[in-house]
């Protein structure tokens, strides 16, 4: 253990460098000489250590940060010993790793008293394979990883204290992460992202029937009989957003809410499984079409989440016609957390805090869908080892992106909406001020959200170009808690379901 020093000088921790600037207190670490253990070490709950463990994501070393803010703490001056470049950005840790061995690449996993849970990236020219070619690695080579430091909330008076991802509060948790990345990572033909969606995540059209929403099941897409049966009457369909599959999109839905639909469509009810990061919703819709059998007519009607509203609006906004002697007639589409105008966090320059708001959403609310969590990390080894590659999948949820423009300047045609949004401040308040701070205020300009995407990007705005407003609407207020992943969950909205759905059947 060692003493921190708030002036910014180095601080070695075995064969580790620190920087505090501002902060005073402790310091601990353990590194790989400690083994297995290193992985069971605060911060990340089970689940979240699970998914790191089958992901090949080891814990090299662990720093233990007992820390406060001393204001006024004077740095070194410029070019002082232990000074590394100026101490790192106002507010920010600074921490001097050895670099990976040729094939691996590392990233630093951070999580504090509340559960905020943030990655911190080698610069650019550090990063993966070529890295070694460019004599940035050896013996002795050592890599700085910059990380921010967060206040943490101040308690209420007279409150018992609130659970913490470590057990006890005022403790930061800093994870060197390694991985194995491959020759060929980070190539645009095979990147973490591409690679593990495609051999994970391929399309499928399954029944979504109340033994089987819950989990995974067999898809029956070409199945010319089964498609004749969707034929005789109504059908709903299920449609997943991003990072995720229709039984974890919707499995939280309840049983008796199910049961319900199932009856009202006469158990025609399915979902629609599809690459949500490396293709683009036209793309996604194309597979469907191609798919459904040449000569079926169907009536549809749609339950989607997230970006799975933009695949559905290619449907129900297509002005292309039909493939072959397919007939598709759309009805209604409840869109819930759709993102209709988009979400900031899908444009590259904020992908590092889509990874940090997805990460501590998983870690402290416990929303753990496993095919979910090993998507995300898939997407934190891709920027660890190649910086940031166009993702057609993401690119369509940039705000005024191409892909936006054009389809929100579609006519709605004859299709009713349904928008369901959420404005959500977690109940706990340490996490609260997280969100309300680094979420609300700095990322969504503090325009209300649900963690991932503006209440007016879900319901519609009259701004120019956008996707205008919804008549139909559900707004959740932040008394609720309900976080965009968590919307099936909650009975309120499973009874609006219900009862629009049924209001237009005939």
């Amino acid at each position: 253990m060692a003493d921190l020093d708030p002036t910014g000088g180095t601080i070695q921790l075995g064969e580790l460098g620190l920087r505090t600037p501002s902060l005073t207190g402790t310091a601990d670490a353990l590194d790989g000489q400690a083994g297995p253990g290193l992985r069971a070490i605060g911060g990340t709950s089970s689940e979240f250590q699970s998914a790191l463990d089958n992901a090949g994501m080891e814990t090299t070393h662990v720093v233990e940060l007992q820390a406060i803010e001393l204001p006024g703490a004077v740095g070194p001056a410029p070019g002082a010993p232990g000074r590394a470049g100026g101490g790192g950005a106002e507010g920010a840790i600074e921490l001097d790793v050895p670099t990976p061995a040729d094939g691996f690449e590392q990233a630093v996993l951070s999580v504090d008293e509340r559960g905020v849970t943030t990655w911190s990236f080698a610069p650019r020219a550090q990063r993966g394979p070529k890295a070694s070619r460019a004599g940035v690695r050896g013996a002795g080579a050592t890599r700085t990883f910059t990380i921010k430091r967060s206040s943490g909330a101040p308690a209420v008076p007279g409150e018992q204290a609130n659970r913490s991802i470590f057990g006890e509060i005022g403790k930061q948790v800093l994870k060197v992460i390694a991985f194995p990345v491959g020759e060929a990572a980070g190539t645009v033909a095979n990147n973490f992202l591409h690679q593990w969606e495609e051999q994970h995540q391929g399309y499928g059209v399954r029944d979504f029937a109340t033994a089987s929403y819950g989990g995974p099941a067999p898809y029956f897409n070409g199945d010319t009989a089964r498609w004749q049966e969707l034929a005789k009457g109504r059908t709903l369909l299920f449609v997943h957003g991003t990072f995720s599959r229709a039984h974890g999109a919707f499995s939280a839905l309840p049983l008796d809410t199910m049961k319900q639909l199932q009856k009202m469509y006469g158990n025609r009810v399915i979902a629609f499984d599809h690459l949500s990061i490396s293709r683009d919703p036209l793309e996604n819709i194309d597979w469907l079409l191609d798919t459904i059998p040449d000569g079926i007519s169907l009536d549809i009607d749609i339950v989607c989440h997230s970006r799975g509203g933009l695949v559905s609006r290619s449907l129900t906004e297509r002005t292309d016609p039909m493939p072959g002697s397919r007939k598709i007639r759309l009805h209604r589409t409840a869109l819930v957390g759709a993102v209709n105008n988009g979400t900031i966090l899908a444009d590259v320059k904020h992908w590092n805090d889509l990874i940090d708001t997805l990460s501590t959403v998983l870690n402290t609310v416990g929303i753990v869908v496993g095919d979910t969590v090993d998507l995300i990390l898939s997407f934190v080894r891709q920027v660890a080892v190649a910086a940031y590659p166009k993702l057609r999948g993401l690119a369509c949820m940039v705000p005024s992106g191409d892909f936006l423009k054009k389809l929100n300047a579609r006519p709605r045609g004859k299709n009713v909406y349904l928008a369901i949004a959420s404005n959500y401040e977690p109940l706990d308040h340490k996490l609260a001020s997280y969100f309300r701070d680094a979420v609300t205020d700095g990322i969504f300009s503090q325009k209300p959200n649900d963690s991932m995407v503006r209440i007016d990007s879900v319901v519609g705005n009259t701004d120019k170009g956008a996707f205008g407003p919804v008549t139909d609407q559900l707004l959740l207020d932040a008394s609720k808690g309900i976080e965009h992943a968590r919307y099936f969950g909650n009975p309120t909205v499973a009874d609006r379901l219900v009862e629009w759905l049924g209001a237009g059947l005939p």
